[in-house]
């Protein structure tokens, strides 16, 4: 594969919705660009999907990945030779601009470009009034994440195959399958190389029925992640820095029915200053847990 770009495409049963992300290829106004999708076995309609799909920058492989994704997304990197990689989850696509605005990011020198990402929960959706929860990070971006937690959906991202050559690809350590990609941004952050951002919504992120994060497992990768990157930084040292980690953790707890845990996580910050969105959901979910009649009903939070 030999493109400018690498577009890399893991894929488990959402043969319904991979269509859709492929269309959004096809439909790009940037050309030069090689496309593997990387089917973990799928038993639904994946095979005559793409079937359908005969231009010859689109190829396909098989993998049993165990459960993470992270070896289906670096068995694609893995077939590449492409200056640039991009990441599309099969369930997610993009508009026809993203990836040329986002190669224009990269030569001008930018290591790794993501975007903002509308979310999209029916099939049919015409009107978007969320966005994925993206924002330009501060100029040291390592110590942006310690302290605010990931902002990049990795299907925004688009960067130097030179800088997964220097850091590595995704780890396929299990206990952090929930958060691979944020692991792999940290490392990308801690070597300094140059995040851009850009503010507009050139992707859309499916959040139907299917793709919804298992509670339990969020709460493994969360404190893999404490282990691996945070417990030995300074800034993890500040309590009040570590708000995205325990509201996380207490959100979690809240969704899978154990509101003493959640109440243990989601007091232990100050929402004095903290994003608006953070303060009316922390409210929200302890205001179920003290009123317990309302507490069954409230675990969409």
């Amino acid at each position: 594969m030999n493109a400018t770009v690498l577009v890399v495409i893991p894929n488990y049963n959402k043969g319904d919705l991979l269509a859709r992300a492929l269309r959004s290829l096809l439909d790009q106004s940037f050309r030069d660009w090689e496309a593997i999708v990387v089917d973990n076995h799928s038993t639904d309609t994946t095979d005559t999907v793409l079937s359908q799909f005969t231009d010859s920058r689109i190829y396909s492989a098989k993998i049993h990945n165990g459960g993470v994704i992270a070896s289906s997304r670096n068995m694609g990197i893995d077939f590449s030779h492409s200056k640039y990689v991009a990441f599309l989850d099969s369930d997610d696509w993009w508009r026809p601009e993203k990836l040329g605005a986002s190669i224009d990011q990269l030569e001008k020198g930018a290591d790794l470009v993501y975007h903002k990402m509308r979310i999209c929960k029916r099939v049919r959706q015409r009107l978007y009034l969320t966005s994925f929860r993206s924002r330009r990070l501060k100029a040291d971006v390592h110590t942006d994440f310690i302290e605010n937690g990931n902002c990049i959906c990795t299907s925004s991202v688009v960067m130097k195959r030179s800088v997964l050559d220097e850091v590595g690809v995704f780890d396929t350590e299990p206990n952090l399958r929930t958060i691979e990609d944020f692991d792999l941004w940290l490392r990308v952050a801690e070597k300094g190389f140059r995040f851009s951002y850009i503010p507009n919504a050139l992707g859309y992120y499916w959040a139907g029925g299917g793709n919804t994060l298992q509670p339990n497992l969020n709460i493994v990768s969360l404190m893999a992640i404490r282990a691996k990157h945070l417990s030995s930084f300074e800034a993890w040292n500040r309590q009040d820095d570590r708000c995205w980690f325990y509201y996380s953790i207490g959100r979690s707890y809240y969704r899978l029915g154990d509101f003493v845990k959640a109440r243990e996580y989601l007091t232990r910050y100050c929402l004095i200053g903290k994003p608006l969105h953070i303060v009316v959901k922390t409210l929200y979910m302890l205001a179920r847990i003290v009123f317990p009649g309302l507490a069954a009903s409230g675990r969409n939070a």
